[in-house]
């Protein structure tokens, strides 16, 4: 199957598509179609990083010059290392939501949750370096994911949703306290005198 083939069917008919999952053995295509869209996101992130440079200037008018902003050399350099990195994270990643699922009583190999999760990052890596559809992008992952896991793995659809919506309920929280906690502070600092 062509590549392009492949993402219209994962983003269109994932369904279908992971239900036929079961034909791919091991990792190495997973890993190739991982390999080409995680470097067709870089290189979009890449070519629409300018577009973060206000981002940067706001942040070093907020903190001093404490923040630089990169250099276009640092920017490729960076997203070289990040593309490299994220390569071989991507096993760790699928090893770690293996785990999770094996909890859940998933019992297929790890090349399968491997194979899930690559194709189950499709919206993130080509769609996450646009603004605002980036967010989209991550739940449309998640909503991969969900079907993905019940093809896969062969869970119920309401075993799977607690799987994955309940730690995120659970992150969501933590990161409200977090920002809540985070402002609080910056306001106290804010209103101290300075010297």
């Amino acid at each position: 199957m062509r590549f392009i083939d492949k993402v219209k069917i994962v983003l269109f008919q994932p369904t279908s598509f992971f239900s036929h999952l079961k034909k791919e053995q091991g990792v190495k295509t997973a890993f190739k179609y991982f390999a080409v869209i995680s470097f067709i996101g870089t290189v979009l992130g890449l070519i629409i990083s300018p577009i973060y440079t206000p981002f940067f200037t706001f942040l070093t008018k907020l903190f001093g010059d404490q923040i630089a902003m990169p250099t276009f050399g640092q920017q490729i350099i960076a997203n070289l290392i990040n593309f490299i990195l994220g390569l071989g994270i991507s096993f760790v990643c699928a090893g770690i939501l293996h785990l999770w699922i094996k909890i859940f009583g998933g019992r297929v190999p790890y090349a399968k949750t491997y194979q899930l999760f690559t194709y189950s990052s499709t919206p993130g890596y080509l769609l996450g370096w646009i603004p605002v559809l980036g967010l989209f992008s991550v739940i449309y992952n998640l909503v991969l994911l969900i079907i993905g896991t019940q093809q896969v793995h062969g869970l119920s659809k309401k075993k799977v949703l607690l799987m994955y919506l309940i730690p995120l309920a659970l992150f969501l929280i933590l990161l409200a306290v977090l920002a809540i906690v985070g402002f609080y502070i910056f306001s106290k600092l804010s209103s101290l005198p300075v010297a």
